[in-house]
């Protein structure tokens, strides 16, 4: 006779791991995010589409705030399983849309249901650091090689998801300042790095008869192994083309493919946050 299984112990009670006030103004912002993709104005397919991405990356955000601000599985669990119904078979666009705003407000709706029970939650703060150097800093730093069209890209939607000053190092004045001079007051006032790794240069080992392989620029190397040291791995994410070679020895930076669709949007918005940057996804241009 096989033994019985012996039942699971209950999860413990939820805990927040910030304010009750500081959380609840967070799921205000993202509230009223869900209710201004409820205002959009839309006519086309295409529009519709732009609604669907924009409401999908809100709500990846929503569920990945509840899991840091509220531990254990309940709440996220509670909030992933507020969907809204979708229908089987092809739809009208018209359809879509009704479906789509349809799962928005129930989205909405469980926000609110969460913010209004946050006061029977004790919150368990962590130890706040003493740490100055990177509470002070208020600027997201952007390390980039010749690929122009990347960096203009990926700075309009730093700059428009977190509402923060961008810095480009070569679009800052010297001033009397040698570059290295230079790069390092820019990079005293960075509260995160944004590392973009293309193929602009090509290589191979020395001796080998390989063909030369896409390389990123020396520079884009050193900078952010400079980041690294200055902020720390949690403060650093790497953009990176697939075709090129990415550094090694630098476990727990965020790594992010660039994918022409835009993947790599989500993923950075969930290392910002999980940094301590407010992102709203849905400013993205």
């Amino acid at each position: 006779m096989s033994p019985r299984k012996q039942p699971e112990p209950p999860e413990p009670e939820p805990q927040l791991t910030t304010s009750a006030e500081a959380f609840a103004a967070e799921l205000d912002e993202q509230i009223a995010s869900g209710e201004g993709l409820l205002t959009r104005q839309v006519s086309r397919v295409q529009e519709i589409d732009d609604l669907a991405a924009a409401y999908y990356t809100w709500n990846e955000f929503n569920e990945a705030l509840i899991r840091k601000r509220v531990t254990g599985k309940r709440e996220a669990n509670e909030y992933i399983g507020s969907v809204g119904i979708f229908s089987l078979g092809p739809r009208t666009p018209a359809e879509k849309l009704v479906e789509l705003q349809n799962s928005v407000r129930e989205k909405v709706r469980r926000l609110k249901s969460l913010q209004a029970k946050l006061h029977l939650y004790e919150s368990h703060q962590p130890a706040q650091s003493t740490e100055k150097s990177v509470v002070d800093r208020t600027t997201i730093f952007i390390v980039h090689g010749r690929n122009d069209l990347w960096e203009n890209k990926i700075a309009r939607y730093l700059s428009a998801v977190t509402g923060l000053p961008v810095d480009i190092l070569h679009e800052k004045p010297h001033a009397g300042r040698t570059l290295i001079e230079k790069f390092e007051d820019y990079a005293r006032t960075a509260r995160y790095v944004v590392v973009i790794l293309t193929a602009d240069d090509e290589a191979r080992s020395r001796g080998s008869d390989d063909l030369l392989k896409p390389r990123g620029r020396q520079n884009v190397v050193f900078e952010l192994g400079y980041f690294v040291g200055a902020l720390g791995r949690g403060r650093a994410a790497l953009l990176y083309d697939e075709t090129v070679e990415r550094p090694t020895d630098i476990d727990g930076v965020g790594y992010i493919p660039l994918d022409p669709r835009g993947g790599w949007r989500i993923e950075l918005a969930k290392e910002l946050f999980a940094a301590g940057i407010a992102v709203d996804p849905t400013k993205a241009p």
